[in-house]
């Protein structure tokens, strides 16, 4: 009689793998602000600014941001008391040196632009 046999226990044991995490994360943008803005004008004074006549109460009142010439002559309420001028009289100015359009006559600021006639 005889007694045999194989036996075998085997196997094959595997745990494996691959864990991952991986990953983009993004967050982008472009944010504008933009406009243009524009005011613009021409304001432009009524009535007849061009110098005529030449003596008290003929001549053309001044008008503001006129061109005028030197000779011209206006006629303007003084705002000052002072080269000749006497606060709230309207008197004769001659435009004495160039760019008096931009001093107005019987101010401070116009004293050395025009020079002053008074009227009665």
């Amino acid at each position: 009689a005889g007694m045999g046999g194989t036996a075998g226990m085997g196997g094959t044991a595997g745990m494996g793998g691959t864990a991952g995490m991986g990953g983009t994360a993004g967050m982008g943008g472009t944010a504008g602000m933009g406009g243009t803005a524009g005011m613009g004008g021409t304001a432009g004074a009524t009535g007849n600014c061009a110098p005529t006549g030449t003596m008290c109460g003929t001549a053309t009142t001044y008008c503001s941001g006129f061109a005028f010439a030197v000779g011209n002559k206006v006629m303007a309420t003084c705002a000052v008391s002072t080269a000749g001028c006497i606060t709230g009289k309207t008197w004769l100015f001659t435009c004495s040196q160039a760019d008096c359009g931009a001093h107005a006559p019987g101010t401070a600021a116009g004293e050395n632009y025009w020079t002053i006639t008074q009227c009665n």
